[in-house]
């Protein structure tokens, strides 16, 4: 776990890794409630909308399958914290 997040109420915490798994725990019941893996790229920044209901994950895109940070591409994901489907995709640009 290397990112972490709570919605504004303090009930429910999302986790993110280098191995691009995101995770909803409801704190409360010290339960997991939802796991999915975002392309398992590394999930570089996270953040929750205060009620809780949406998820965004930033991402870092290698060019061509290497890792040069240089010349990544960035990508930050919107996700629905109770499905974990995905909701919208902004893509930066290299360099």
């Amino acid at each position: 776990i290397t990112r972490m997040t709570l919605d504004r109420a303090g009930q429910r915490l999302a986790t993110a890794g280098n191995d691009g798994e995101l995770i909803v725990w409801d704190l409360a019941a010290r339960q997991k409630l939802r796991a999915w893996r975002e392309d398992s790229l590394p999930v570089l920044s996270l953040a929750m909308s205060a009620d809780g209901h949406w998820l965004a994950s930033g991402s870092t895109i290698p060019p061509k399958g290497v890792l040069d940070l240089q010349n990544a591409a960035t990508e930050i994901k919107l996700w629905d914290a109770a499905t974990g489907n995905e909701s919208a995709s902004l893509a930066g640009h290299y360099g």
